[in-house]
């Protein structure tokens, strides 16, 4: 009978969901389940203002997160996140490794807006919780297994024993495969672009010593291999003042021959709706990641308790890529990504004044340590650049929520930041492995076709004869403090209306441009800067869930990513305003017929750009939408031995640009998308059996794309996947 509460933690303590004077879409494992969402990025199809491209460049195991256009546009670990990604509590630190799998996922929770005060730096767009389910003291489980197009089958399941009165644990499992939508005819047996397989375990445990102290235990670890990110070509690049092949004919009757044949088609050739990639090296990415996570939760009476929670994240991502999109060698290039990060969070919490105050203070210590390395191969030449990364951030920060009155409280709050982040390039980094030679006979020098003097090997780094693109033990430094202030006004006007206003700063940290030839710079870049003025309001009865948002985002020293040499600068380049509102709508219309509504729109613009960028303030900014929409219906049909559920969930976002300079080839147009289901829930509530599919009007669209060679070559486009239906069962026991 009407609609389900929800409750969320987005102020360190348990709300309910239209109670809490903060923008938020959140999600139930249950409504997870019933939108057919299956990974994390899916739930940009059913939030408001949220950007999640699963595949970024080489490394498609790697995301781009953006909330209200604020986030990170490339994913390197040299270049902080903008929007902080938490499971459990423990900050996910780099894009690479950040797509979870939605298994044994107890709630998702969306946060707009800069998180600062209790989430800590690099959450100046916004912040995504994931809650697992815990260990209980029931024997329970479940199982589930779904077969669909692509030759997909994904099995999970998962399950919870009680050892003792006080003792409990869970363990949960996945495995997942799928061959790709992309087809590569130049690869004999390759599965084709975008296959996936996943294996991922996790045991969690829980023990209760005392009534005053919960000890809560996890250790998981995920194997991931791929074919890469589903790309195809895009098109020739031709608005660069550098001699270069106009277009595809050019660049096959001029350059392929000196290359030895390595025909080059745009997508003139092969239409402008293509699932076909033409290149001619298996893409492929394995990446292995394992955390632990240890949180101990102790009250001590008087409404006052302290939590720690410890972290240790190791990862290990090895990607290499085919980039020229031709039958031949023409351009390859691969990343290395290792790592491991270790945090330390203490929280001390409680209440005051006869429950009216609510305040939560605390410490965080984090360090990282990481070697990215960054390989680039032409027939003529090999680059080895990246840096090992050593970052250091710790914080203390506080937060009191003063109920002023039965309907007025004032929520203050303020978190400071001291970070050391360091890039070193040192012998696992920055050489040049082969240059042209003036030429001559062989061994000296290899003709690779008519004309072409071939080139010298060199051997490999730290043998003698390697060449240094910068030198050993340089190191990189950006060093920064900053404080960032939370200040929120909530009025109750009615039992059912609540109203807020609230202003908030956020700071991403700086880092540094690594990726570079021979006559590029790792160059430092420093923090960027937001200061966040909202206005919402929240109406909810049983059957009605209604919430809005507007909000003005005041953007300074804003990090630009352009392409200015060969692997892309990232500059303070420019400040910037973005301004916008979400709007969200659950309505339980019958008690068998449910609704749900999203829309946001966005409004930015660029200010005081850096001249020597040279791209111009009219531009758009990357990844902002002007309108995104998404809206759901679903009816429950009663049988006599269960309920059918029906239901549509539908999905569109306006166009938009994925690079600073607006260049035509990454101009995305506007697409929609229906995904819907048919559920049949037995009546025992043991098992279900759902017919699902998603794009089900096989809707083709691009979500982002690269290029190469400073826009003086071709480009590349990321091309969402096509219609896809599934059966999937699942069993509780």
């Amino acid at each position: 009978m009407g609609i389900e509460e929800i409750t969320v933690t987005a102020r360190r303590r348990e709300e309910s969901l239209m109670e809490t004077p903060v923008s938020i879409t959140a999600f139930t494992g249950d409504a997870l389940k019933a939108q057919n969402i299956d990974q994390l990025d899916q739930i940009a199809q059913a939030t408001p203002g949220l950007v999640f491209d699963r595949t970024t460049g080489v490394n498609s195991h790697s995301s781009r997160i953006l909330i209200r256009g604020v986030g990170q546009v490339e994913w390197a670990p040299t270049k902080q996140t903008g929007v902080g990604l938490y499971v459990d509590g423990v900050y996910v630190a780099q894009n690479a490794g950040s797509l979870i799998d939605m298994a044994d996922i107890e709630s998702v929770e969306v946060l707009r807006g800069p998180q600062g005060t209790l989430f800590g730096r690099n959450t100046i767009g916004g912040a995504i919780q994931v809650n697992t389910i815990k260990p209980s003291d029931e024997f329970d489980g479940d199982v589930e297994l779904l077969v669909g197009r692509f030759d997909r089958m994904r099995v999970k399941g998962s399950v919870n024993i009680p050892f003792s009165d006080t003792f409990y644990g869970r363990i949960s499992g996945l495995f997942d495969e799928r061959e790709g939508y992309i087809d590569t005819p130049n690869i004999p047996d390759d599965d084709g672009l975008g296959a996936n397989d996943v294996n991922a375990a996790r045991i969690a445990l829980r023990w209760l010593p005392s009534d005053a102290l919960t000890i809560d235990f996890a250790a998981d670890f995920t194997n991931q291999q791929s074919n890469g990110a589903p790309r195809v070509l895009g098109s020739t690049v031709n608005n660069s003042t550098f001699p270069r092949p106009t277009n595809a004919a050019d660049w096959n009757l001029n350059v392929a021959p000196l290359l030895g044949g390595p025909l080059f088609e745009d997508s003139a050739y092969l239409g402008p709706e293509t699932y076909t990639s033409l290149a001619g090296t298996l893409s492929e990415v394995d990446s292995d990641i394992m955390g632990f996570n240890l949180t101990i939760q102790w009250d001590f009476g008087n409404n006052i308790s302290l939590k720690s929670i410890s972290s240790y994240r190791d990862v290990d991502i090895q990607a290499f890529g085919d980039q020229d999109q031709s039958p031949g060698f023409a351009f390859q290039s691969a990343d290395n990504n290792v790592g491991d990060v270790l945090s330390q969070e203490f929280q001390l919490s409680g209440t005051a004044l006869d429950d009216r105050i609510n305040w939560v203070a605390g410490f965080y210590y984090y360090t990282e340590e990481n070697l990215n390395q960054n390989i680039v191969e032409f027939p003529s030449f090999h680059l080895l650049s990246g840096s090992k990364i050593d970052n250091k951030s710790q914080a203390v920060f506080g937060q009191f929520t003063y109920d002023a009155t039965d309907r007025l409280s004032i929520t203050l709050g303020g978190r400071y930041t001291d970070e050391d982040l360091n890039s070193i390039a040192d012998d696992d980094t920055s050489f040049l492995l082969a240059w042209f030679c003036p030429g001559g006979p062989p061994p000296v020098c290899f003709p690779q076709g008519p004309g072409f003097v071939g080139y010298v090997p060199v051997p490999a780094p730290p043998a003698p004869g390697s060449q240094r693109i910068i030198r050993n033990d340089t190191v990189f430094s950006s060093d920064q403090e900053k404080f960032e202030p939370y200040l929120n006004f909530a009025y109750d006007f009615t039992d059912n209306l609540m109203g807020y206003v609230s202003y908030s700063q956020g700071f991403k940290g700086g880092g540094f441009t690594q990726r570079i030839p021979p006559g590029g710079t790792i160059a430092a870049f420093e923090p960027e800067f937001a200061s966040v003025y909202e206005v919402g309001a929240k109406w909810s009865t049983d059957r009605i869930a209604l919430s809005g948002s507007w909000f003005y985002n005041d953007y300074t020293d804003l990090q630009v990513l352009t392409v200015r040499q060969l692997g892309g600068t990232t500059e303070n380049a420019a400040d910037a305003t973005i301004q916008g509102g979400e709007l969200e709508l659950l309505a339980g219309v019958t008690d068998r017929f449910t609704i749900t509504f999203g829309l946001s729109h966005l409004d930015g613009e660029y200010k005081n750009v850096d001249p020597a960028v040279a791209f111009s303030e009219s531009n758009f900014i990357p990844f902002l939408t002007d309108w995104q929409v998404n809206a759901s219906a679903s009816y429950v049909f009663p049988l006599a031995t269960g309920d059918l559920v029906g239901r549509l969930d539908y999905f569109r976002t306006a166009d938009y640009y994925s690079d600073a300079d607006n260049l035509p080839e990454f101009h995305f147009d506007d697409y929609g998308l229906l995904n819907v289901s048919l559920t049949y829930i037995h009546g025992s509530e043991k098992w279900e059996l759902a017919l699902q599919g998603r794009n089900v009007l096989d809707e083709y669209y691009k979500t982002s794309g690269s290029q190469t060679f400073l826009r003086n070559g071709w480009t590349q486009h990321v091309v969402g996947p096509p219609a896809e239906w599934s059966l999937r069962f699942g069993y509780n026991f």
